[in-house]
């Protein structure tokens, strides 16, 4: 079944200039690899969304086994009133698929905590299970966690998308609410299934880019990544990424901030064959006076159109 994961974000924070990613259960800054990201967006979907007790979740919790020397760790356990564990969940990176072998290692896990139900995810995908007193796994059809709190609810608050990375705190009141119109339809547009991590290493002008991004398919060959992401010093940036043929073309990236305020050098299209700081103001047709839904729908194609003025 679709994980309820895939609605979240993980939460994020910066230290020392670097963006890393937030539990907020244990309170610790971890680096960014793909399994701690399923993690978090699945403990958010169980705080945020399920309205499981904080208090009652613990994360890669240390799991003994009498033929073990050393204990493994549980991804996440939810915990009873009476603090026995009650829900094991497994995680894996999204590009893990849930085989048997998955199902027999949180079994494995499960003869020493006794869990009623145990659930393994990629953040895409999850597979329920509930045990029975025989100690047999039963699949279920759906998820026995209960939605309070909706993620059309959480979208409404401009401080769960700086917590997850996409605005900047230090944006001005206007900025601030022309991105609490758009972020929520921006992410929404098309689903779950045309959001992906993308793993950038390169970071012209000190951007971080790897971050969460919007697919789209332009014609046959091409496809672009947008996104929205927060800077260090609390700004916001539009990022674009134009890939043809599997191979990256271009890059293009806006200070919003910058670019409102009317300030110079905050906009850049780089492609191979050079680069370029270009007008973008017209071009984007941002008016954060009169935020428009069409917006997101049409700026795949207007922002793919920069490229080719370079």
């Amino acid at each position: 079944m679709l994980s309820p994961a895939s609605r979240h974000f993980p939460p994020v924070v910066f230290r020392e200039g670097r963006r890393y990613l937030w539990n907020r259960v244990t309170r610790k800054a971890l680096e960014n690899q793909p399994e701690e990201r399923v993690r978090l967006r699945f403990l958010d979907y169980l705080l945020l969304e399920a309205g499981w007790p904080k208090s009652r979740v613990t994360t890669e919790t240390p799991v003994k086994f009498r033929e073990s020397t050393r204990p493994l760790r549980a991804d996440l356990i939810c915990y009873s009133k009476e603090l026995q564990p009650e829900i094991l969940i497994e995680c894996k990176a999204e590009s893990v698929p849930l085989t048997n072998a998955v199902a027999e290692q949180i079994a494995r896990y499960n003869h020493a905590l006794n869990a009623s139900w145990l659930c393994i995810t990629n953040g895409v995908q999850e597979i329920w299970f509930r045990v029975e007193g025989n100690s047999k796994a039963v699949v279920l059809d759906q998820p026995p966690l209960e939605s309070g709190t909706t993620p059309a609810t959480l979208h409404k608050q401009y401080a769960y998308w700086v917590e997850r990375g996409f605005a900047g705190s230090a944006a001005s009141e206007p900025l601030q609410q022309w991105l609490l119109a758009m972020l929520p339809g921006f992410w929404a547009a098309e689903g779950a299934g045309n959001i992906s991590f993308l793993d950038i290493k390169h970071r012209p002008a000190g951007l971080q880019l790897d971050h969460f991004y919007r697919l789209t398919e332009i014609g046959e060959t091409k496809r672009l990544a947008l996104t929205f992401l927060a800077t260090p010093r609390g700004e916001t940036c539009l990022v674009g990424i134009r890939n043809e043929e599997g191979t990256s073309s271009g890059l293009f990236f806006v200070n919003l901030d910058r670019m409102l305020a009317g300030k110079e050098e905050y906009g850049m299209v780089i492609t191979a064959g050079g680069s370029e700081r270009v007008e973008l103001l017209q071009q984007l047709r941002i008016n954060v006076e009169q935020p428009d839904q069409k917006w997101a729908e049409e700026l795949p194609v207007r922002v793919d159109r920069m490229f080719d003025r370079v």
